[in-house]
């Protein structure tokens, strides 16, 4: 067994190996809870587990290991781990948290339904326009109602908030994620 692996079965054995990779990854240790579900949600705690059923598996590269990471996607981001192949438990798990942090800027992606395919609140909410809820969530709208979020060409567009790139909306989400209280 890798070591902070621990025993027993699902997914809390891998606490003490998931706290080790949120440090490497300069990530607060209070997001194990969210780590931890997901691992349970993709693999149920097998380091083993494949998925032959989605759409990576019908293209020929399935779903692998404790975080259900893709072969490209793993190659791409386990970084010193990658030696240690993708059914490695640190490798996957890093893997799995690097990519999250590099694709959505923040780990919050793992609790959104259906895995990281969708990101985060960002992303759904902006990148493809729609309604901004009422209320505060990755953005402030303090209207009391829905509020309109559009997209045109390169600009997002929310009342008299201009967002003209990528980096734009995840410097945002993160200070609104860390002024609201949300680890990180």
């Amino acid at each position: 067994m890798t070591a902070g692996g621990g025993v027993g079965g699902g997914v809390t054995r891998w606490s003490g190996l998931v706290l080790r990779v949120l440090a490497m990854l300069g990530q607060a240790a209070s997001w194990l809870p969210v780590v931890l579900a997901r691992m349970r949600q993709e693999s149920g705690g097998n380091p083993y587990a494949v998925n032959l059923t989605d759409i990576n598996a019908q293209r020929g590269d399935p779903s692998r290991g404790l975080m259900q990471t893709i072969g490209s996607t793993f190659n791409a981001y386990a970084g010193p781990f990658r030696g240690l192949g993708i059914y490695n438990p640190l490798a996957n798990i890093y893997a799995g948290l690097n990519y999250a942090l590099h694709r959505y800027g923040t780990l919050a992606a793992l609790s959104e339904p259906g895995g990281y395919r969708r990101g985060g609140l960002v992303q759904q909410v902006l990148d493809n326009g729609g309604y901004l809820p009422a209320g505060v969530s990755v953005a402030i709208n303090r209207t009391g109602r829905p509020e309109p979020v559009g997209r045109r060409g390169p600009l997002v567009q929310t009342g008299d908030v201009h967002i003209r790139e990528r980096a734009d909306i995840d410097l945002i989400a993160r200070g609104l994620a860390f002024a609201i209280g949300i680890p990180g």
